[in-house]
């Protein structure tokens, strides 16, 4: 954890305002006396539990302004930042229901309650943006490899069957009341589910997932995890009865928003370095070359040069995918094109968009904005004008 918050600069608004929330709300807490159900503490406590939730919200706020500078829905990497943000806000959602029953109602909140809407809508949400980030981490099972196949059904499946078995095995069904029994199933195994996708990412993705991606990304897989385990605390202490607002439990849950807002954030950070990199960066002109053919294969090969800063391997899997392209040697970034150079640049250059938003298409202009002047205005490729 301490580990990526020191690559945090202080002086970044969101992240000192997330850092400043997450210090009040755990001395407050401290000042509770946490670690007992004191009758005169209750009300105190359920104010607390009330106010938590403001980390969610700042996280969720910071992250669709964090994803609409990485193109929102048009990319992969802003859809996944984007649902995890709502994924936030929803929990606030349902911790805002339910804190009004603690505090006005005077009654205990129902379950199922509008507040389901939130904290499942939560655990959707969470499900398609790991299956997105699948994508943006080049997370794919290899056809050839038996091992990634074993791990791709095992690890989904051990996580399912251990939340049954914690949670579930013992189960009565009262059909008279269907939307419960689907919520009680939903919870414990969608968010297996999830953090099974998540693991996945983790283990499988290791020798594509590289460049300035990695750390956030491992970032977010974390946080994911860390909410699955508070997830399964509150489901084992809510059967048991032991639950009470303002436990140990509760501020599992103001961690791991704090962790899912901290990796949102770093998202935003690593990429804006990205821009600021891109925009001061000088690049070492080559002579000047009369062939239009070597100028192409030199502009795909700073492309995917830089590029590869930024996702690692998973630069090199999207110019696999391109047909025009012939790889000769990945360390030496010796690449040819081989069929019509503004077609295949083109091709490369919005595949790299679709992964990351409109960011790319800054890091590939300024990768070639030398060699760009070289060629005539018509053989121009539209993705770098």
């Amino acid at each position: 954890m301490f580990y990526f918050i020191k690559n945090f600069s202080i002086k970044n608004l969101m992240v000192s305002v997330a850092l400043a929330i997450f210090l009040i709300l755990t001395l407050w807490w401290l000042f509770l006396n946490p670690f007992s159900n004191i009758d005169s503490l209750v009300h105190s406590k359920y104010i607390w539990g009330s106010f938590y939730q403001l980390i969610a919200i700042w996280g969720g706020v910071c992250g669709l302004l964090i994803s609409r500078s990485l193109g929102g829905f048009r990319s992969f990497l802003g859809k996944s930042i984007t649902l995890f943000s709502l994924g936030l806000l929803f929990q606030s959602l349902g911790q805002s229901v339910y804190s009004y029953y603690n505090l006005f109602s005077g009654v205990q909140a129902p379950y199922p309650s509008f507040g389901d809407i939130g904290y499942f809508g939560s655990v959707i949400l969470y499900i398609f943006g790991v299956l997105y980030l699948i994508r943006v981490s080049g997370f794919k099972p290899s056809t050839n490899s038996l091992i990634n196949k074993v791990q791709a059904i095992v690890i989904p499946l051990l996580m399912l069957v251990f939340s049954y078995h914690i949670f579930l095995q013992k189960y009565e069904f009262d059909w008279a009341d269907k939307l419960k029994v689907f919520l009680d199933f939903g919870y414990p195994l969608g968010q297996a589910f999830y953090v099974s996708i998540a693991l996945l990412v983790l283990f499988l993705s290791r020798k594509s997932l590289g460049g300035v991606l990695r750390k956030p990304v491992l970032l977010l897989v974390f946080a994911l995890v860390v909410q699955y385990i508070c997830d399964s605390n509150f489901l084992y202490h809510a059967n048991a009865g032991t639950w009470y607002v303002g436990s140990l439990g509760d501020y599992l849950y103001a961690i791991s928003y704090f962790i899912m807002t901290l990796a949102i954030i770093y998202m935003g950070i690593t990429f804006q370095k990205i821009r600021s990199e891109n925009s001061t960066a000088s690049a070492v002109h080559p002579e000047s070359n009369t062939s239009n053919d070597k100028l192409f294969n030199q502009i795909l090969t700073e492309i995917i040069k830089r590029q590869a800063r930024v996702g690692g391997n998973l630069a090199w899997e999207q110019a696999r995918k391109v047909s025009g392209i012939t790889i000769k040697n990945e360390a030496t970034v010796d690449v040819t094109i081989t069929g019509d150079p503004k077609e295949v640049i083109d091709e490369l250059v919005y595949s790299y968009q679709n992964l990351f938003g409109d960011i790319a298409i800054e890091v590939s202009k300024n990768a070639v904005y030398y060699l760009i002047a070289e060629l005539p205005k018509d053989q121009v490729p539209v993705s770098l004008k």
